[in-house]
């Protein structure tokens, strides 16, 4: 296993599902953006703090982002850190990008996860 470092962002996020296929003009300003589009569904991953009410939203995500660009060779990155985490029973939502990977974790779980991933020798900085 390479060494992988891992950024603690300071994001609050929230899983929402969307009625539309469009990015609305309210989670426009987040800081982190995530829109994916199904045959079945519109979801968005977005700061959790300019939701409004009317939308369905899954609250309270914190955020890992592996340090770095990850080669799309690698194997086994994400399941490794998953592993660890699903071994206490904490639950992640992944998404990747073309340059790496976030770890969104929920919040009362958010420092029990960083614990085990140092004690696994994960290294961690500030986003």
């Amino acid at each position: 296993m390479i060494s992988i470092k891992l950024q603690i962002t300071p994001w609050h996020l929230a899983v929402c599902k969307l009625t539309e296929n469009k990015i609305p003009t309210w989670a426009e300003a987040s800081p982190f953006l995530n829109f994916t589009k199904t045959v079945s569904e519109f979801s968005l991953v977005c700061s959790a703090k300019d939701i409004p009410q009317n939308i369905q939203a899954e609250m309270d995500w914190r955020c890992l982002k592996i340090d770095g660009i990850l080669d799309f060779s690698l194997i086994g990155v994400i399941a490794h850190l998953t592993q660890i985490l699903a071994s206490k029973q904490i639950s992640v939502f992944v998404i990747s990008t073309y340059d790496t990977d976030y770890i969104l974790i929920k919040q009362e779980k958010f420092e029990e996860a960083i614990h085990l991933l140092k004690i696994e020798g994960y290294t961690f900085t500030e986003y």
